[in-house]
C-alpha cells in the first residue's frame, strides 16, 4: 500500500481557473496563509501551481523560504499548456524551468491541445530538453478532453520521447482506464499520480467537470483503492497529489480545505 508520506497537496486546487471567456484566474488564499495550513495538516509535500507562484511573486513573497520555514517538498509544477502555435515553447519552457530551479520543483506537469503526432513528439522533446537543463523533468497528463486523451497516447509519447506520465484518477475514471491497466507501467514510467474523484456519470462537460466539479477522493465511483493496489504492484513510491479542484471546497478556510483533504485520501496510504 501507498505511504502516508507520498501524499500532497496540490495548491491548484483552490485557484478559481481562468474562464473561457478570459476572464483571469483567482487565488483565493494566498500562500502565506495556505503554506502554513498544508503544513499543519500533516502534509510533508506539495504541489504547487502556476497562477499561486505568479501570484506569490507578484506579492513580494519569497515562495521559497516559506516552504522550507514549514518543512516543506515541492513535487510538480502545474501545467505548461502546449497550444497550436510552438512559437511561444521555448520562452513559455524557459519561464517555467526558471521557477522549478528556484523552487526545486522536480516535475512540470504539460497539457497539450494537439493530438499525438511527430509534430507534437519533436515539440514536447524540446520542451523536455529545456527543463532537463533545469533539472527538472516533465510528465504529460492525458485527459480525455485534450489532445493527449488516454494512457494509450501517452504511452506513445513515453516512448518516443522518454517524457514521464502523470496519471490523474480523476481522468482515467472518465476515459475508462481499469486499474489492472496500470500494471503493464514501470514505475519509471510515472512522473507523478494526482487523486481526485467523479460522480458515477458527468454531470457537465469533462474539461468543466475537472475544473469546479471534482470530488474528494473516496466521494465518486474512481476505483481510488485499486489504482492505489496497481501503483503498489508496480513499485511506484513517488508523489500522491491530492488535486480535487471544487468551486465548492475552494471556498473553505484553508485550515479546513487541508484537513479534509488529507482525511479523504488517508484510507488508502494506511492499513486498516
Amino acid at each position: 500500500m501507498p505511504s502516508p508520506e507520498q501524499l500532497s497537496f496540490a495548491t491548484i486546487s483552490c485557484v478559481t481557473m481562468p474562464g473561457a471567456d478570459g476572464t483571469p484566474a483567482l487565488v483565493p488564499h494566498p500562500v502565506e496563509r495556505l503554506v502554513p495550513a498544508v503544513a499543519a495538516a500533516g502534509f510533508a509535500r506539495i504541489g504547487l501551481d502556476w497562477f499561486t507562484v505568479r501570484d506569490a511573486e507578484r506579492a513580494g513573497t519569497d515562495l521559497a523560504r516559506l516552504l522550507a520555514d514549514h518543512g516543506l517538498v515541492t513535487t510538480e509544477l502545474c501545467a505548461m499548456g502546449i497550444g497550436e502555435d510552438p512559437a511561444a515553447d521555448e520562452r513559455v519552457a524557459r519561464s517555467m524551468a526558471r521557477r522549478c530551479e528556484q523552487l526545486g520543483v522536480p516535475v512540470c506537469v504539460l497539457a497539450s491541445t494537439p493530438p499525438v503526432s511527430p509534430d507534437l513528439c519533436a515539440r514536447v522533446a524540446a520542451i523536455a530538453e529545456v527543463f532537463a537543463a533545469a533539472g527538472t523533468r516533465v510528465g504529460i497528463e492525458f485527459m480525455p478532453f485534450s489532445g493527449v486523451r488516454t494512457l494509450a497516447d501517452a504511452v506513445v509519447l513515453r516512448e518516443q520521447v522518454g517524457v514521464g506520465i502523470v496519471l490523474d484518477t480523476l481522468h482515467l475514471l472518465r476515459s475508462g482506464c481499469a486499474p489492472a491497466e496500470l500494471d503493464a507501467l514501470a514505475a519509471a514510467d510515472i512522473a507523478c499520480v494526482q487523486l481526485a474523484d467523479g460522480s458515477p456519470e458527468p454531470e457537465r462537460p469533462l474539461a468543466e467537470e475537472s475544473r469546479v466539479a471534482r470530488l474528494l477522493p473516496g466521494a465518486g465511483a474512481a476505483d481510488i483503492a485499486g489504482y492505489a493496489a496497481a501503483l503498489d504492484r508496480i513499485g511506484y513510491t513517488g508523489p500522491l497529489s491530492i488535486e480535487v479542484l471544487s468551486a465548492t471546497l475552494r471556498t473553505r478556510p484553508p485550515e479546513d480545505l487541508t484537513a479534509a483533504f488529507r482525511a479523504a485520501c488517508l484510507p488508502y496510504v494506511t492499513d486498516g
